[in-house]
Protein backbone atom coordinates (compact mmCIF):
# COMPACT_ATOMS: atom_id res chain seq x y z
CA UNK A 1 0.00 0.00 0.00
CA UNK A 2 3.04 2.56 0.62
CA UNK A 3 4.47 1.54 -2.42
CA UNK A 4 1.12 2.47 -4.73
CA UNK A 5 1.05 5.55 -2.16
CA UNK A 6 4.88 6.77 -2.97
CA UNK A 7 3.94 5.70 -6.40
CA UNK A 8 1.08 8.11 -7.34
CA UNK A 9 3.02 11.24 -5.58
CA UNK A 10 5.64 10.45 -7.87
CA UNK A 11 3.42 10.61 -10.78
CA UNK A 12 1.34 13.66 -9.61
CA UNK A 13 4.59 15.47 -9.24
CA UNK A 14 6.05 14.48 -12.52
CA UNK A 15 2.94 15.83 -14.39
CA UNK A 16 2.83 18.74 -12.66
CA UNK A 17 6.72 19.46 -13.40
CA UNK A 18 5.29 18.87 -16.62
CA UNK A 19 2.59 20.73 -17.23
CA UNK A 20 4.53 23.98 -15.76
CA UNK A 21 7.62 23.44 -18.07
CA UNK A 22 4.59 23.69 -20.92
CA UNK A 23 2.98 26.81 -19.80
CA UNK A 24 3.52 29.41 -22.99
CA UNK A 25 4.80 32.70 -21.97
CA UNK A 26 2.54 35.20 -23.72
CA UNK A 27 3.62 39.07 -23.95
CA UNK A 28 0.49 40.30 -21.89
CA UNK A 29 -0.52 40.84 -19.65
CA UNK A 30 2.28 42.72 -18.24
CA UNK A 31 2.31 42.16 -14.28
CA UNK A 32 3.82 45.47 -12.57
CA UNK A 33 3.52 46.52 -9.00
CA UNK A 34 0.15 44.92 -8.76
CA UNK A 35 -1.16 46.46 -11.97
CA UNK A 36 -2.04 43.98 -14.90
CA UNK A 37 -1.27 45.65 -18.40
CA UNK A 38 -3.43 43.33 -20.88
CA UNK A 39 -2.04 45.24 -23.64
CA UNK A 40 0.84 47.61 -25.20
CA UNK A 41 -0.20 51.17 -23.41
CA UNK A 42 -1.15 53.47 -26.94
CA UNK A 43 -1.74 56.47 -24.32
CA UNK A 44 0.64 57.67 -21.51
CA UNK A 45 0.94 60.33 -19.04
CA UNK A 46 4.25 60.53 -18.10
CA UNK A 47 4.87 62.28 -15.14
CA UNK A 48 9.07 62.52 -15.43
CA UNK A 49 11.71 64.40 -17.56
CA UNK A 50 13.28 61.01 -17.33
CA UNK A 51 10.71 58.32 -18.37
CA UNK A 52 10.04 60.78 -21.03
CA UNK A 53 12.75 60.71 -22.40
CA UNK A 54 13.33 56.86 -22.41
CA UNK A 55 10.09 56.29 -24.16
CA UNK A 56 11.24 58.20 -26.81
CA UNK A 57 14.49 56.42 -27.16
CA UNK A 58 12.72 53.16 -26.98
CA UNK A 59 10.26 54.48 -29.95
CA UNK A 60 7.80 55.17 -27.69
CA UNK A 61 7.10 59.21 -28.35
CA UNK A 62 3.54 58.50 -30.21
CA UNK A 63 1.95 56.73 -27.03
CA UNK A 64 2.92 59.91 -25.16
CA UNK A 65 -0.29 61.88 -24.74
CA UNK A 66 1.03 64.79 -21.90
CA UNK A 67 4.18 65.12 -19.69
CA UNK A 68 4.93 67.58 -17.15
CA UNK A 69 6.43 71.44 -17.10
CA UNK A 70 10.37 70.09 -17.70
CA UNK A 71 9.77 68.76 -21.22
CA UNK A 72 8.69 70.35 -24.38
CA UNK A 73 7.04 67.91 -27.18
CA UNK A 74 5.36 69.16 -29.95
CA UNK A 75 1.56 68.49 -29.57
CA UNK A 76 2.12 66.95 -26.48
CA UNK A 77 0.05 68.43 -22.95
CA UNK A 78 1.58 69.52 -20.17
CA UNK A 79 -0.20 68.30 -16.97
CA UNK A 80 2.12 70.24 -14.68
CA UNK A 81 4.87 68.95 -11.97
CA UNK A 82 5.26 65.40 -11.01
CA UNK A 83 4.30 65.83 -7.13
CA UNK A 84 0.93 67.65 -8.15
CA UNK A 85 0.02 66.52 -11.49
CA UNK A 86 -3.07 68.64 -12.73
CA UNK A 87 -5.45 65.39 -12.33
CA UNK A 88 -8.83 66.67 -13.90
CA UNK A 89 -6.09 66.96 -17.44
CA UNK A 90 -4.96 63.97 -17.17
CA UNK A 91 -8.76 62.37 -16.58
CA UNK A 92 -9.72 64.07 -19.04
CA UNK A 93 -7.35 62.13 -21.60
CA UNK A 94 -8.31 58.94 -21.04
CA UNK A 95 -5.08 57.20 -21.15
CA UNK A 96 -3.92 54.02 -20.43
CA UNK A 97 -1.19 54.30 -18.38
CA UNK A 98 0.23 57.40 -16.17
CA UNK A 99 3.60 56.77 -14.91
CA UNK A 100 6.15 58.43 -13.10
CA UNK A 101 9.57 58.19 -11.09
CA UNK A 102 7.90 60.30 -7.99
CA UNK A 103 5.40 58.48 -6.01
CA UNK A 104 1.79 60.25 -6.09
CA UNK A 105 -0.03 60.58 -2.68
CA UNK A 106 -2.31 58.06 -1.95
CA UNK A 107 -5.35 60.81 -2.45
CA UNK A 108 -4.13 61.26 -5.65
CA UNK A 109 -3.81 57.63 -7.19
CA UNK A 110 -7.30 56.51 -5.76
CA UNK A 111 -8.48 59.54 -8.06
CA UNK A 112 -6.89 57.68 -10.73
CA UNK A 113 -8.18 54.40 -9.72
CA UNK A 114 -11.82 55.42 -9.32
CA UNK A 115 -11.19 56.46 -13.12
CA UNK A 116 -9.59 53.28 -14.13
CA UNK A 117 -6.35 54.99 -14.82
CA UNK A 118 -3.55 52.26 -14.42
CA UNK A 119 -0.65 54.34 -12.68
CA UNK A 120 2.85 52.84 -12.04
CA UNK A 121 5.23 54.36 -9.94
CA UNK A 122 9.25 53.44 -11.02
CA UNK A 123 11.57 54.12 -8.76
CA UNK A 124 14.46 55.88 -10.02
CA UNK A 125 17.84 53.85 -9.99
CA UNK A 126 20.22 55.00 -7.86
CA UNK A 127 23.20 53.41 -9.48
CA UNK A 128 24.47 51.35 -12.59
CA UNK A 129 23.42 48.08 -10.84
CA UNK A 130 20.05 48.67 -10.71
CA UNK A 131 19.91 50.89 -14.03
CA UNK A 132 19.71 47.41 -15.87
CA UNK A 133 16.38 46.34 -14.11
CA UNK A 134 14.85 50.03 -14.54
CA UNK A 135 15.66 49.64 -18.19
CA UNK A 136 13.81 46.14 -18.59
CA UNK A 137 10.54 46.83 -16.60
CA UNK A 138 9.61 49.95 -18.44
CA UNK A 139 10.40 48.25 -21.51
CA UNK A 140 8.17 45.17 -20.79
CA UNK A 141 5.34 47.55 -19.97
CA UNK A 142 5.29 48.63 -23.56
CA UNK A 143 7.02 45.63 -25.70
CA UNK A 144 5.45 42.54 -23.07
CA UNK A 145 7.19 39.78 -21.91
CA UNK A 146 8.49 38.16 -24.68
CA UNK A 147 10.87 40.93 -26.13
CA UNK A 148 10.35 43.77 -23.51
CA UNK A 149 13.36 42.08 -21.51
CA UNK A 150 15.62 41.94 -24.39
CA UNK A 151 14.83 45.39 -25.58
CA UNK A 152 15.80 46.80 -22.18
CA UNK A 153 18.70 44.76 -22.19
CA UNK A 154 20.02 46.09 -25.84
CA UNK A 155 19.05 49.57 -24.71
CA UNK A 156 21.05 49.13 -21.40
CA UNK A 157 24.28 47.95 -23.47
CA UNK A 158 24.21 50.58 -25.21
CA UNK A 159 24.48 53.26 -22.88
CA UNK A 160 27.30 51.06 -21.03
CA UNK A 161 29.38 50.85 -23.87
CA UNK A 162 29.80 54.21 -24.13
CA UNK A 163 31.21 54.57 -20.58
CA UNK A 164 33.22 51.66 -21.58
CA UNK A 165 34.45 52.96 -24.40
CA UNK A 166 35.70 55.89 -22.01
CA UNK A 167 37.48 53.65 -20.41
CA UNK A 168 39.58 51.61 -22.83
CA UNK A 169 40.30 55.12 -24.39
CA UNK A 170 41.68 56.23 -21.52
CA UNK A 171 43.38 52.98 -20.29
CA UNK A 172 46.55 54.13 -19.92
CA UNK A 173 45.98 57.58 -18.73
CA UNK A 174 46.07 58.87 -15.07
CA UNK A 175 42.42 60.10 -14.18
CA UNK A 176 42.87 63.74 -12.68
CA UNK A 177 40.71 64.50 -9.84
CA UNK A 178 37.16 66.63 -9.73
CA UNK A 179 34.97 67.96 -8.08
CA UNK A 180 31.13 69.08 -9.04
CA UNK A 181 29.45 71.76 -7.58
CA UNK A 182 25.79 72.09 -8.34
CA UNK A 183 25.76 74.74 -5.84
CA UNK A 184 27.38 75.71 -2.56
CA UNK A 185 25.49 73.48 -0.83
CA UNK A 186 24.75 70.74 -3.28
CA UNK A 187 28.27 68.78 -4.16
CA UNK A 188 27.94 65.94 -6.32
CA UNK A 189 29.64 62.87 -3.30
CA UNK A 190 30.32 59.49 -3.73
CA UNK A 191 27.06 58.03 -2.99
CA UNK A 192 25.20 59.44 -6.47
CA UNK A 193 24.38 57.94 -9.65
CA UNK A 194 26.34 61.33 -11.15
CA UNK A 195 29.52 60.57 -9.09
CA UNK A 196 29.21 56.47 -10.34
CA UNK A 197 29.35 57.65 -13.88
CA UNK A 198 31.53 60.56 -13.79
CA UNK A 199 34.12 58.04 -11.91
CA UNK A 200 34.83 57.32 -15.66
CA UNK A 201 36.51 60.51 -16.19
CA UNK A 202 37.96 60.99 -13.06
CA UNK A 203 38.12 61.02 -9.11
CA UNK A 204 35.86 62.48 -7.28
CA UNK A 205 37.56 64.48 -4.40
CA UNK A 206 33.98 63.99 -2.94
CA UNK A 207 33.51 60.64 -2.83
CA UNK A 208 33.32 60.65 0.91
CA UNK A 209 30.63 62.92 1.55
CA UNK A 210 26.82 61.81 1.76
CA UNK A 211 23.82 62.80 0.27
CA UNK A 212 25.41 66.05 -1.97
CA UNK A 213 27.13 66.98 1.16
CA UNK A 214 30.96 67.84 1.34
CA UNK A 215 33.09 70.64 2.59
CA UNK A 216 34.77 72.15 -0.78
CA UNK A 217 36.46 75.05 1.11
CA UNK A 218 40.20 73.59 0.89
CA UNK A 219 40.09 71.34 -1.97
CA UNK A 220 42.42 71.68 -5.10
CA UNK A 221 40.45 70.08 -8.02
CA UNK A 222 42.71 69.16 -11.53
CA UNK A 223 38.76 69.13 -13.25
CA UNK A 224 35.70 71.75 -11.46
CA UNK A 225 32.29 70.40 -13.11
CA UNK A 226 29.21 73.45 -12.44
CA UNK A 227 25.92 73.24 -13.29
CA UNK A 228 25.85 75.66 -15.78
CA UNK A 229 27.75 78.10 -18.17
CA UNK A 230 27.63 81.32 -15.73
CA UNK A 231 29.10 79.27 -13.08
CA UNK A 232 32.38 78.86 -14.34
CA UNK A 233 33.11 82.67 -13.98
CA UNK A 234 31.98 82.84 -10.75
CA UNK A 235 34.33 79.77 -10.10
CA UNK A 236 37.06 81.85 -11.62
CA UNK A 237 36.85 84.74 -9.37
CA UNK A 238 35.86 82.22 -5.91
CA UNK A 239 39.31 82.61 -3.75
CA UNK A 240 39.00 79.00 -2.58
CA UNK A 241 40.04 77.86 -6.00
CA UNK A 242 42.69 80.43 -7.56
CA UNK A 243 45.62 78.59 -7.51
CA UNK A 244 43.89 74.60 -8.38
CA UNK A 245 44.84 73.40 -11.40
CA UNK A 246 41.56 73.33 -12.68
CA UNK A 247 41.46 77.26 -13.18
CA UNK A 248 44.83 77.55 -14.02
CA UNK A 249 44.47 75.49 -17.00
CA UNK A 250 40.62 76.14 -17.79
CA UNK A 251 39.62 72.71 -16.73
CA UNK A 252 36.47 74.04 -15.85
CA UNK A 253 33.17 72.50 -17.27
CA UNK A 254 29.51 72.85 -17.17
CA UNK A 255 27.10 69.71 -16.58
CA UNK A 256 23.49 70.45 -16.65
CA UNK A 257 22.23 68.22 -13.49
CA UNK A 258 18.70 67.71 -15.47
CA UNK A 259 20.46 66.01 -18.37
CA UNK A 260 23.14 63.77 -16.05
CA UNK A 261 20.65 62.49 -13.76
CA UNK A 262 17.78 61.26 -16.39
CA UNK A 263 19.99 57.88 -16.84
CA UNK A 264 19.12 57.42 -20.23
CA UNK A 265 21.73 57.61 -23.82
CA UNK A 266 21.46 61.69 -23.24
CA UNK A 267 23.04 61.54 -20.10
CA UNK A 268 25.96 58.76 -21.08
CA UNK A 269 26.63 60.45 -24.12
CA UNK A 270 27.06 63.76 -22.50
CA UNK A 271 29.72 62.00 -20.32
CA UNK A 272 31.51 60.96 -23.78
CA UNK A 273 31.28 64.38 -25.11
CA UNK A 274 33.03 65.50 -21.80
CA UNK A 275 35.91 63.10 -22.01
CA UNK A 276 36.55 64.40 -25.75
CA UNK A 277 37.08 67.93 -24.38
CA UNK A 278 38.99 66.89 -20.93
CA UNK A 279 41.18 64.30 -22.81
CA UNK A 280 41.69 65.14 -26.04
CA UNK A 281 40.48 62.02 -27.09
CA UNK A 282 38.19 60.56 -29.88
CA UNK A 283 35.89 58.09 -30.45
CA UNK A 284 35.44 57.51 -34.34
Amino acid sequence: MKKIFLATIMIFIFFTLVSCNNKKITPFPVNISEISIKSPPSSVVSLSLSLSNLLMDLDKKTSIVATTDDIKLENIISVGNSIKPDLEKIISLKPDLVISNSNLSTKDNNILKSNNIDYIYIPIPNNLEELEEYYIKISTIFYGNIDGPNIGKEYYNKNIQLLDNIKLKLTDTTLLPYVYIISDDFIVTGDTFQSQILSYLGENIAKDGINYTFNIDSVSPSIIFVSSESDIDKIKKDNRFKDSSAVKNNKIYSIDPSIIEQRNFISFKLVQTIAKQIYQISFD
